[in-house]
């Protein structure tokens, strides 16, 4: 079974692996248009073929970016399967448990002094 406290941990890795795979795209569409303002203020490509090329660039980055969402929930599904965290209804249900295990304990005790 995994420490109480990795178990906490491991949201917060997810989400911040999330958030640097979609900085790392982020980036790669600001310099591939960079890359292309470049090549058309060259004349190494014209207006049209940069424009273009940046269309094709940003479909593929934005098909990246789907199968990424994809790979991560399905991870995180996984996750959920292996992690056991309970519900928040599951909860709820062990403080009441708790709580009257803890006022029968007191009624217990009651009797004892």
């Amino acid at each position: 079974m995994m420490d109480g406290h990795l178990s906490e941990l491991i949201p917060d890795l997810v989400k911040g692996l999330w958030t640097e795979a979609q900085s790392a795209i982020s980036r790669a569409e600001t310099q591939v248009g960079s890359f292309v303002t470049k090549l058309v203020e060259r004349g190494s490509v014209s207006r049209e073929e940069g424009m273009q090329a940046v269309d094709e660039i940003l479909k593929h980055l934005q098909k990246n970016r789907e199968e990424m969402a994809g790979y991560f929930e399905n991870k995180l599904q996984r996750l959920d399967r292996m992690l056991p965290v309970p519900s928040k209804g599951e909860v709820e249900e062990l403080k009441g448990r708790v709580e009257k295990i803890k006022e029968r304990l007191d009624r217990l005790a009651e009797r004892i002094k």
